[in-house]
């Protein structure tokens, strides 16, 4: 018997446990999937963390380079300050040239990193100079004449007096030096020369060194014209080299201050910068670290996290499918021994157990349809004979050939063919009045007339013969199928009586007059 003949109460029992595996499975993999991107986004935000992280710590040190090269050129300026006021004094040019010198630079500010203040006339050339450093003077020969240098044509070329950061130049000890000028003026406001100091840029290396994160970061400190004052790493060109394009000119004219991410132009290395403008000066400082530093302790984090995350959803992924599997085979096992417990193994038609639960169930459904229900009992002719003098081999093949022959009668799904006992057959067709039955009866007798099986001697055996025996009923209420096998098997005793390879209808006035069935035709 097929499986799709088991209750439908049966198949949909099946098919609602199918439906809860595949939910289950679907659920399982649903959580690992929610695992997985709850576990990606805490990923995300600790990879943002570490970003910011870097970023508070790059601007957190661009504040504090800012403020000493600031506060450093604001001491070097009131120097410049002090000599532009001792000019100014009526007195300065009659005293002699010691206490001039005393009076002039007497503010300049000593430092390590300080060169001379220079005071330059309309020429250029130097009138009065100190050496305000403790460094030890230079052997060679200093220039006596700035005329050609870019501060002095600029104060030259404008009136402003305030004070002017220039490129940077060899000085006279052969070392890169910045000069910090102010214009000098005459009483009429022309032009009257140059105070200029210098500072060495040695300062910056050695401050960008002691506070270097690690050494692939890189500091910068800019002109804002674009001009690299000093670098760590230092290349062999990069002091005084001009970058046009740099990421931090274009940042800086939306904000002071800021962070961007960008390829270095100097050496090619992505990294994370921070940039600010040095107090009110014209000079820029940069910050920049790694991205591989930035997320380098992360990296390591979000490698561990995923590893686990993947082994967590492969295993609960691979339990998930195999329970699946599990289920369904179980399932399957299940729908299998089902089939058998209601199936005879010789015809592969329903068995008497399996006819009894479905007649009983169709008989109510008829009862309350009012519907006719029809019952054949069909038995093989003279079969002990045929079994005696055959073998019980040919017997068997006899009978699963008629059950095939009545199970291909029961077409619809509600039919069910069904082996009753021994060589004892039955054919259910809930729906189907005694006329109709009758013609399937006949339609059965003779596709089992026309049946020829080999004996056991090789030999052709004799065609077979089934009586069959019918009846049909439209059962009321408090009746019992029980009345419809009853009259089935009289039909079939009729059938047999009246020679055999025949079918005997009697249809039912009721199923539970108080003497049973009663023959009506």
């Amino acid at each position: 018997m097929p499986a799709a003949e088991l209750p439908r109460a049966k198949r949909a029992q099946w098919a609602d446990t199918l439906i809860s595996v595949d939910g289950l499975t679907a659920l399982s993999l649903s959580v690992a999937l929610g695992f997985s991107i709850i576990c990606g986004a805490v990923l995300w935000q600790e990879r943002r963390s570490a970003w910011e992280h870097a970023g508070q710590t790059a601007s957190n040190l661009v504040e504090a380079i800012d403020a000493d090269i600031a506060r450093n050129i604001e001491q070097y300026a009131l120097s410049l300050q002090g000599v532009i006021y001792g000019l100014k004094l009526a007195e300065i040019n009659e005293v002699s040239p010691k206490i001039r010198a005393a009076v002039l630079f007497d503010a300049s500010a000593g430092a390590r990193y300080l060169g001379a203040i220079r005071i330059l006339d309309e020429a250029g050339n130097i009138t009065e100079m100190a050496n305000v450093s403790g460094d030890r003077p230079s052997s060679a020969p200093g220039p006596t004449n700035f005329f050609g240098h870019d501060f002095f044509q600029f104060h030259k070329n404008n009136p402003d007096d305030g004070m002017h950061i220039s490129r940077p130049f060899v000085g006279s000890n052969g070392e890169y030096v910045i000069g910090l000028s102010r214009r000098l003026s005459h009483p009429d406001g022309s032009f009257a020369g140059v105070v200029v100091g210098t500072l060495r840029v040695a300062y910056f290396r050695s401050l960008f060194a002691k506070v270097a994160p690690s050494p692939a970061s890189a500091l910068t400190l800019f002109a804002t014209d674009g001009t690299v004052i000093m670098r760590l790493p230092l290349g062999k060109d990069d002091i005084g080299r001009k970058l046009h394009n740099a990421e931090v000119l274009r940042k800086f004219q939306q904000a002071r201050s800021g962070l961007y991410e960008k390829v270095a132009l100097l050496d090619g290395v992505l990294r994370l910068y921070a940039y600010s403008q040095v107090g009110d000066l014209p000079l820029l400082m940069v910050v920049g670290i790694p991205l591989d530093e930035v997320y380098a302790t992360w990296r390591g984090e979000a490698l561990i996290a995923g590893l686990l995350m993947l082994a967590l959803c492969s295993a609960t992924t691979f339990s998930a499918v195999l329970l699946r599997r599990e289920l369904r085979r179980r399932l399957a096992a299940e729908q299998k021994l089902a089939v058998l417990a209601t199936t005879d193994s010789l015809t592969g038609l329903s068995n008497r157990r399996h006819f009894d639960e479905v007649i009983a169930r169709e008989w109510q459904r008829a009862m309350r349809e009012r519907t006719s229900i029809a019952l054949l009992m069909i038995d093989a002719d003279c079969f002990k004979a045929y079994n005696d003098a055959h073998g019980h081999q040919v017997g068997d093949k006899l009978l699963a050939a008629v059950g095939a022959c009545i199970g291909n009668k029961a077409r619809r799904a509600t039919d069910l063919a069904a082996r009753y006992g021994g060589d004892e057959f039955a054919l259910l067709l809930p729906g189907t009045d005694g006329q109709g039955a009758l013609q399937i009866g006949e339609s059965v007798r003779v596709s089992v007339l026309n049946l020829t099986l080999p004996g056991s001697n090789g030999m052709e055996a004799a065609a077979t013969s089934i009586s069959i025996g019918i009846a049909a009923v439209v059962p009321v209420r408090g009746s019992d199928y029980r009345h419809l096998v009853d009259a089935a098997d009289k039909a079939l005793y009729e059938a047999k009586a009246k020679g055999r390879n025949r079918s005997e209808l009697i249809e039912l006035a009721d199923a539970a007059g108080p003497n049973g069935p009663r023959l009506v035709a």
